[in-house]
């Protein structure tokens, strides 16, 4: 067993699971040959055709497959015919061909002669049992043969569900599981093999029970859509838009596998499909795919579009009303989600009795599933968690709902939690905090806890993240406590590493014209950056998910950063009708004029139009990757495939650093290039403006970011002290703030959350 590795894959299924898996594999590093199905008589130039379809659907997916999309360079295509001989090098083999078991079978027979001994061989049934498919294999494959069961889509859900066959080698099980945890980024659960394994088991029945259930209470789809969201910790797209997205066949086919598969299932009844679902897949109404389903997009006038809900009743589609219950409307204003669940428990309307009976019977449910799909109940939190993308599995809801109205008998029956077992490359800072030597200082905004082995950690917890006065006042607490340390991280363990300034608040400063409060506010900002990266001490960022405008400034200015593989960071102030002011454009003139001040004068228009681009049109990167492409990253800053290391990994590589000898940065001019390269600038911008892609006050800011990113009126190429660009940054920032359109785009990010084109 000590020969277990996994370098070489193989995916078997080109279809739109096996290409997005084997996608996945390429944004981990891995060389991956993708087959399937043979196209033409041999030798003909179209036998990779259904390969070669398959890949060409997931390049053009959105939210993309790919970290970036010249990675599917990583994937060699083939057939089942022509290329089954190349398996016999691979590592790992992984079929995820149409979910019939004789299919899958029979071309696990064609493996089981060409594989080399001691290749893992995995199966992405949803359902399957894997005991079944492997029935009658050589022992030695059956040893090395288990499912892992991958969620749609594969690159942004989490949970990897493994299922060890009977004969599996425990070591087996082990080593895959360390992979696909560390390689692939993955939550691994490992569950029983029992139809639907976990996910789908619990996910299946919440569903089937909620449209059951709507009819007695005669709910309408978005007033269902309301209740079972986000209030309720679920996704945005809560149960019936869920539906539309996976496809009304594909949930019907699932209910109906399991109800078929579960003949002792106490609630086997209610995995019957309702006959309203049945009339939909008629008529073809199959959701996204068909373009209706229980949601349609209906042209009113002018193309314009409004999307419409059904009426249950007619099956007609008609616009949408907002649900009226209090006890909705009131847990919609809440903060928190344990208080919007709160007070829709605490209801005494339909919505608070809804709620109630679909969450008892889920409970309930999942409780007697123990231990048939697994011993433990925190398996089943965490697989609707990263499986469902819940934000609490029902378990932790029924923690949460404990004291609020009564205790059903179910509460007696919940069964004890195990301790998950501890691993030395996590950290949780939640728990490092309950040890009051640990925490630091704290205040409603941030917390500086004490990681050990002399690394500080900077915690943001303000809503959303956001910088105002109680994270600026802990930025600083951090760099005077720094000097008592050995290094710094900033991270943590929210949503999103932090999505910019509290612009509420220059808003409101900016509409009661306090310019000298602003001011103050900028400049404090500014000086906490350039503390950040002229520290003696190494300060390391960790960013993550969104790490937008001022976040993505902080990140700019530490000795390194060591980046999730998912962070999505951008210089985005310009969709506020504002300029990055905390150092940020200095920061990518500084990189710039370090990497491209030894070419001649006109070369570096290019990549300084692209920096102009990148912070012009807002980009955001899609991935890590990209973010070191546009420059908010460095090239070698570490990434962490799997969240979960983030800390861990930022810790570890401020570490590295003291080891290595860290040395502080002496300050440094920036080159910058005057009236020239603004004048390249403003050719862009008249296109831009011909071409009607940018609105009149887009170019005004076009025309003021263009400005700064020159560096002033010079005429000729000057080094220039940081100072002066960042004095062109608040004042260009500052001025931008008093105006009336600036006002306008900003009041209208914060209401509709996505930027105004005035």
């Amino acid at each position: 067993m000590n020969n277990l590795t996994i370098k070489k894959t193989a995916v078997l299924g080109a279809g739109i699971m096996g290409t997005q898996i084997a996608a996945l594999l390429a944004n981990s590093g891995l060389q991956v040959l993708l087959l399937d199905l043979p196209f033409g008589e041999p030798g003909s130039l179209n036998r990779n055709t259904l390969v070669k379809q398959g890949i060409e659907t997931v390049k053009k997916m959105n939210p993309p497959a790919f970290f970036l999309p010249e990675l599917f360079s990583r994937i060699q295509i083939g057939n089942f015919e022509d290329d089954l001989g190349k398996l016999q090098d691979k590592d790992w083999i992984l079929e995820a061909v149409v979910e019939k078991i004789e299919i899958k079978r029979n071309l696990l027979r064609k493996i089981e002669t060409v594989r080399k001994k001691e290749s893992i061989i995995s199966t992405n049934t949803s359902g399957i049992p894997i005991s079944d498919i492997s029935k009658d294999f050589s022992k030695e494959f059956q040893s090395h043969f288990l499912g892992s069961h991958f969620f749609n889509p594969p690159r942004y859900l989490k949970l990897l569900e493994l299922i060890p066959g009977p004969d599996t080698l425990p070591e087996v099980v082990q080593f895959f599981k360390n992979f696909a945890v560390k390689r692939l980024g993955k939550g691994v659960i490992t569950a029983k093999d029992t139809p639907g394994f976990i996910a789908n088991r619990i996910g299946t029945f919440a569903v089937c029970f909620i449209l059951k259930t709507m009819m007695e209470y005669e709910l309408t789809v978005e007033e269902v859509d309301e209740i079972t969201g986000s209030v309720m910790g679920r996704p945005k797209s809560a149960t019936f838009r869920t539906l539309d997205l996976v496809g009304l066949d594909t949930f019907a086919h699932v209910a109906q596998n399991l109800r078929d598969a579960l003949p002792h299932d106490e609630m086997r009844d209610y995995f019957k499909i309702p006959e309203f679902v049945q009339r939909l897949i008629e008529k073809n109404r199959l959701g996204e795919k068909t373009k209706e389903g229980f949601y349609k997009k209906i042209e009113i006038q002018n193309g314009m579009t409004e999307i419409y809900s059904m009426d249950l009743k007619t099956l007609e589609y008609k616009p949408r009303r907002a649900a009226q219950f209090p006890s909705l409307q009131l847990a919609k204003t809440q903060d928190t989600l344990e208080n919007k669940i709160k007070f829709l428990a605490l209801g005494k309307d339909k919505a608070s009795d809804f709620f109630w009976k679909i969450t008892t019977a889920l409970v309930d449910y999942a409780v007697k599933r123990i231990p048939e799909i697994t011993d433990d109940s925190a398996d089943i939190d965490q697989s609707m968690k990263w499986g469902f993308g819940w934000k609490i599995g029902p378990f932790e809801l029924w923690d949460m709902l404990a004291n609020i109205k009564g205790t059903p008998a179910v509460q007696d029956k919940l069964p004890t939690k195990k301790e998950k077992e501890t691993k030395d490359d996590f950290i949780f800072l939640s728990l490092i905090k309950q040890n009051k030597t640990s925490l630091i200082k704290q205040n409603t905004g941030a917390s500086l806890i004490h990681l050990g082995d002399g690394i500080l950690n900077l915690e943001f917890h303000s809503k959303m993240n956001t910088i105002g006065e109680d994270v600026l006042t802990m930025m600083d607490e951090a760099l005077k406590t720094l000097n008592q340390y050995n290094g710094l991280v900033i991270g943590n363990q929210g949503e999103n590493f932090c999505i910019g300034a509290n612009l509420m608040l220059i808003l409101m400063l900016a509409e009661e014209q306090e310019w000298d409060d602003l001011e103050e506010a900028v400049d404090r900002f500014q000086k906490i950056n350039q503390k950040i990266k002229y520290a003696a001490k190494p300060i390391v960022s960790a960013p993550f998910g969104r790490t937008l405008g001022g976040g993505c400034e902080i990140v700019l200015h530490t000795s390194k950063s060591a980046a999730a593989a998912e962070t999505y960071i951008g210089l985005v102030e310009i969709g506020a009708g504002l300029v990055p002011a905390g150092g940020g454009l200095k920061e990518m003139i500084s990189r710039f004029s370090q990497k491209f001040s030894s070419l001649p004068l006109i070369e570096p228009f290019k990549p300084m139009q692209q920096i102009f681009e990148t912070i012009g049109f807002a980009k955001v990167s899609g991935s890590a990757l990209e973010g070191k492409k546009l420059g908010y990253l460095r090239e070698t800053d570490p990434i962490a495939v799997n969240s979960d290391f983030l800390l861990s990994e930022a810790k570890k590589t401020c570490l590295n650093m003291i080891e290595e000898g860290y040395i502080s940065l002496e300050p440094q001019p920036v080159l910058v290039y005057g009236k020239q390269l603004y004048s390249n600038f403003l050719v862009g911008i008249n296109l831009l403006k011909e071409g009607g892609k940018i609105t009149e006050y887009e170019v005004y800011l076009a025309k003021k970011l263009a400005a700064i990113l020159a560096g002033g009126d010079f005429t000729s190429p000057q080094w220039i002290p940081e100072s002066h660009l960042l004095a062109l940054e608040k004042e260009t920032f500052l001025s931008l703030c008093g105006e009336k359109k600036t006002q306008e785009r900003m009041q209208y990010l914060l209401k509709h959350g996505k930027p105004l084109r005035n």
